[in-house]
């Protein structure tokens, strides 16, 4: 009898071992998993911040560049405007206005670049679409955009993420 009852107290032991044991692996492999998703996440993160910086920069060498010197050559204009002179002035203030016209475009694309309601209401790869016709009318670049399979959707904060860079 006690041979049988040594045995079943060695099996319930062992068993118990076991479970302990795989309990702890269980334990380890939640752990890593947080740790992996918590790295991730500051990753994410880190990229947005990027992502954002990079877009500031690109909006202040746009308004720099584009905006404040067409501003500023039409203010130019308009100083050294001689009203005494008739024909010379229409030719200036054509030019302001064709200045201040392009000035208006520029200010105008960068706020469409900026608009995150146009990828939510368009969706990104129509959005994207739109983005390369324009790349390739510029004749810059040869741009061929293709989906294979279904494409698959993201959140609207991802979308958008993927769209500034």
């Amino acid at each position: 009898m006690q041979t049988g009852d040594s045995q079943i107290i060695i099996f319930l032991i062992t068993t118990t071992l076991l479970l302990v044991l795989l309990v702890g692996v269980i334990v380890i492999i939640l752990y890593i998993h947080q740790n992996r998703r918590i790295a991730f996440h500051e990753q994410l993160a880190n990229t947005q911040i990027e992502i954002q910086e990079e877009t500031f920069q690109h909006i202040s060498r746009e308004i720099h560049d584009n905006i404040g010197l067409s501003l500023t050559l039409a203010k130019l204009y308009l100083n050294t405007l001689d009203t005494g002179s008739k024909g010379k002035s229409s030719d200036v203030i054509e030019s302001c206005v064709e200045l201040i016209s392009q000035a208006i475009n520029d200010l105008s694309h960068i706020s469409k670049n900026l608009n995150s309601e146009a990828i939510k209401s368009e969706g990104f790869i129509n959005i994207l679409q739109m983005k390369l016709e324009k790349i390739s009318k510029s004749e810059k670049f040869n741009v061929n955009f293709n989906i294979k399979g279904q494409p698959i959707f993201l959140n609207s904060q991802n979308e958008l993420i993927l769209y500034r860079i």
